[in-house]
């Protein structure tokens, strides 16, 4: 019932972007006192509807703007600022119906993938949606590490999809989680972050194929199924007991009978038991008719979005490059929710693309990444995922130890990691490596208690 609203929104929204430039935005970064007043004056004329008291007034219903015509004089006020060149006042008009709408989505969530509030996100080439905020995350961040309008909305957030599409050839639909999502982490003062290698017993059957075009692979069929169910419901079980909010396994050892038993635990589990399940689960990734997708479950074992790999991995064999046969649906699937921001997966190779990364903390402003992998390497990743310290991104990678099974290497140097950002003291933020000094295996535990747990703090004295 508010599309209307939302609709005028996303025009004044795509009229800024189709005329401002980094330059502008940073000149009404540091408008003068003298400006600004004008600049209201401007708007309190045309607008007295929304103000009170020279004040921007907070609209309670979505019949406000029809009864008072006020939807109207804004696309009429919107093409006369373009005329005479006035995108500063578009945008003072744009951070005042971002304060006057704010109670439209007080407490938003979604039942299911949503494309934007706005249903003129193809025409506008824009999605409207709620801002959620980020505990751990520098109240002005944005406007030190990135320009762009959204700096200048507090509770509205925008994707420009024409400018997400042009660098990455993706579309993004967004999940909108409760608030209460993560209570228990609210109160305690900490989100609490598992990865799980899950098994190093595992071993991948691919087929390798030659052609004329190219070399190329498909992942066959993984072997030990009844053990991967066995270790995921151990960890799943574990990570229960030591209170994981976010529960993340890596890619390839992924199974439909895994996600299938995850998901039928957490089904049957009473809701009145003392202890919680993890809000979240990445299960783990599995290849299936070219592709390779991880399934992301909450607590009552429903799936909250499917996410699969964009970027295929080049397998080196017998001399020759093979590349990963999937197809990848150029999608990427945002979970939000208030104090924790937006969370994405990436899989393996797609976090080794710098581009691609760097786009979705810069364009999507991703406050919480995950990445599972199967890789026989770390270092790219580390250094790719530093790009997420600028944003006050958190980043979260997990390895497979069950490919040394397949390279005959001895052991990885890394099984996973944890990089902490936002506003903590910065001898606490950085790498936290998951390695075989804490593995459970070789400390007389096993893989079925693979667990590597760090917080992430949402207190901070900065």
């Amino acid at each position: 019932m508010f599309s209307s609203i939302y609709n005028c929104f996303a025009f004044v929204i795509r009229s800024i972007l189709n005329c401002a430039d980094t330059q502008l935005y940073l000149s009404y970064l540091c408008i003068s006192p003298s400006k600004s007043k004008t600049l209201n004056i401007i708007l309190t004329k045309w607008f007295p509807e929304i103000f009170e008291s020279g004040n921007i007034s907070r609209i309670l219903t979505p019949y406000f703007f029809d009864r008072k015509n006020v939807i109207s004089k804004i696309y009429i006020f919107v093409n006369e600022c373009i005329q005479s060149n006035s995108v500063s006042l578009l945008i003072r008009l744009a951070s005042k119906l971002d304060t006057a709408m704010a109670d439209c989505i007080s407490d938003y969530t979604t039942d299911e993938e949503i494309y934007g509030l706005n249903s003129n996100s193809k025409e506008q080439q824009v999605q409207l949606l709620p801002r959620c905020h980020c505990k751990w995350a520098h109240k002005n961040k944005d406007k030190n590490c990135s320009i762009d309008l959204n700096n200048f909305l507090e509770h509205f957030y925008y994707v420009d999809t024409k400018a997400l599409y042009e660098k990455t050839h993706c579309s993004v639909s967004h999940v909108f989680l409760e608030s209460s999502t993560f209570s228990r982490a609210e109160e305690r003062g900490y989100l609490s972050i598992g990865i799980s290698a899950l098994s190093d017993q595992i071993e991948l059957d691919s087929i390798l194929a030659d052609d004329h075009e190219r070399c190329s692979f498909i992942v066959n069929s993984i072997s030990n199924v009844d053990l991967l169910v066995k270790n995921a419901l151990s960890i799943q079980k574990k990570a229960m007991q030591e209170g994981v909010d976010i529960l993340c396994f890596p890619e390839m050892l992924g199974h439909p009978k895994v996600n299938r038993a995850l998901k039928e635990k957490l089904a049957d589990y009473p809701e009145d038991d003392l202890l919680d399940y993890s809000a979240l689960t990445i299960c783990p990734t599995y290849w299936n008719d070219h592709t390779n997708k991880a399934e992301v479950i909450n607590k009552f074992g429903e799936q909250v979005i499917a996410q699969a790999k964009q970027i295929p991995y080049p397998l080196p064999s017998q001399g020759k490059q093979y590349i990963e046969d999937i197809r990848p649906d150029h999608h990427i699937h945002l979970i939000h929710c208030e104090g924790i921001g937006r969370m994405a997966v990436i899989i393996c190779k797609d976090a080794i693309d710098r581009d691609y990364l760097f786009n979705l903390i810069n364009e999507l402003k991703v406050t919480l990444l995950f990445v599972p992998s199967f890789s026989t390497g770390f270092y790219d990743f580390q250094e790719n995922l530093s790009l997420c310290r600028a944003f006050d991104c958190t980043a979260v990678w997990i390895n497979c130890c069950s490919l040394c099974l397949m390279t005959g290497k001895e052991k990885l140097e890394k099984i996973g990691t944890i990089l902490k950002t936002g506003r903590r003291s910065q001898f606490k933020n950085g790498y936290y490596h998951f390695t075989h000094k804490n593995c459970t295996k070789e400390n007389a535990g096993g893989c079925h208690n693979c667990l590597y747990i760090q917080h992430i703090c949402f207190n901070s004295q900065i």
